[in-house]
């Protein structure tokens, strides 16, 4: 049985800071291609890729990953079932063939996976490439489930696109692929905060009143990274807090109300 909650969309963090250049970036690929956001923890990998597909909706596949998937069996059962939520008569024989599979035969599996993506080319069943997400691919460390990976990238029809968020740059030949123009990344460095962003940020999503320089540098001294912005934040809103009590007790009224 699987998990329902690994296919779900995150939703739209309140007063998310908008990230329009990873969202253009994100918007260019097109089917066929892998897109690898690659990043540590808290650069906001999985928070950009969902608000990229709340702003611009269309056809796609969300499953999250944990350790527990990282059997081919498991992985690509979830896989199958995440790509039926786009269209339920996808690899309807693959699960088929999984179910019987041994170790040592689920290349068919991909195959005729493959053959139900590249059909909806052929039959003209979908105008733009549905997207499948795999979040928090870093977990996938099964040296068979790399090479089915592997297998079905190399094979990309038009009519798929696929995205992965990992915490480090997975075992996928990205350098043949980057060669061949198969893949667009989005980095630590894409990722980090800089100026507009950061002002953004501070200035209206945390009310601060911060200037160009002080932004700058606390953006340099975090590193762009979006968790240590967070964390900046709130340490610099109570001590704007209590600067203003201290102005507020300490004008010629209040000192006359007192």
């Amino acid at each position: 049985m699987l998990l329902k909650n690994r296919f779900y969309l995150p939703p739209l963090r309140e007063h998310s800071v908008e990230r329009h250049k990873l969202i253009t970036k994100l918007n260019s690929s097109t089917g066929g291609q892998l897109v690898l956001v690659s990043a540590p923890a808290g650069y906001g990998k999985t928070t950009t890729v969902s608000q990229w597909l709340h702003r611009h909706p269309h056809s796609f596949a969300w499953l999250t990953i944990d350790k527990m998937q990282s059997s081919p069996d498991i992985l690509w059962g979830y896989i199958i079932r995440a790509l039926q939520t786009t269209q339920p008569t996808l690899g309807i024989n693959a699960a088929s063939l999984l179910k019987s599979s041994t170790h040592s035969s689920f290349e068919p599996v991909i195959i005729s996976l493959l053959n139900d993506l590249d059909d909806l080319c052929t039959n003209n069943a979908t105008k733009d490439p549905i997207t499948l997400i795999l979040d928090d691919f870093h977990h996938v460390e099964n040296a068979v489930t790399l090479q089915l990976m592997n297998l079905f990238l190399d094979h990309l029809p038009p009519s798929i696109r696929i995205v992965l968020t990992s915490r480090k740059q997975p075992s996928l030949a990205i350098a043949r692929r980057r060669a061949n123009n198969q893949v667009i990344e989005l980095t630590d460095t894409d990722l980090a905060f800089h100026l507009i962003e950061g002002r953004d940020f501070f200035n209206h999503t945390m009310g601060l009143s911060l200037t160009d320089d002080a932004i700058n540098t606390l953006c340099q001294q975090n590193e762009g990274w979006a968790v240590g912005l967070q964390l900046t934040a709130p340490p610099l809103q109570q001590s704007l807090s209590s600067l203003n009590k201290f102005c507020l007790l300490n004008t010629p009224y209040a000192a006359h109300e007192q």
